[in-house]
């Protein structure tokens, strides 16, 4: 998911040339989709790109549906925003820059999909 979602920020305005959808549903996708409307009305896009690492925090292969919780360690020092029509970088000064992202998971259809359902930043939270 993260992928596309760095692939959607370079235009938000062609998210829909992405793979986001087979990676993220429910309120997940809706939190993505706003946010990426929103940078498409700010004319804002990315340049260059995130790095991250995971952890699993939680499974419940148990329940129905199958859940699990991951935790991402998302470090953008090197995926900035920009002004589209100047290519001006318009970082926020003093904005986190590693902060930990949160994300429920669920599997999904008759393939057991493994789709995130939820989302969170922690921002406040370095790693």
């Amino acid at each position: 998911m993260r992928e596309e979602e760095t692939k959607a920020h370079v235009d938000p305005g062609k998210v829909t040339d992405t793979k986001l959808t087979d990676y993220a549903t429910d309120k997940a996708l809706a939190d993505i989709n706003n946010q990426l409307f929103q940078y498409e009305q700010l004319g804002l896009v990315f340049k260059g790109s995130p790095k991250s690492s995971f952890t699993v925090t939680a499974v419940d292969l148990s329940g129905k549906p199958k859940s699990a919780t991951v935790e991402e360690c998302l470090d953008t020092t090197g995926w900035k925003p920009v002004k589209k029509s100047t290519g001006k970088d318009v970082s926020t000064k003093g904005q986190p820059r590693r902060y930990v992202m949160t994300y429920q998971v669920e599997v999904f259809g008759e393939k057991a999909t493994w789709m995130v359902t939820d989302l969170s930043r922690d921002k406040g939270r370095s790693c």
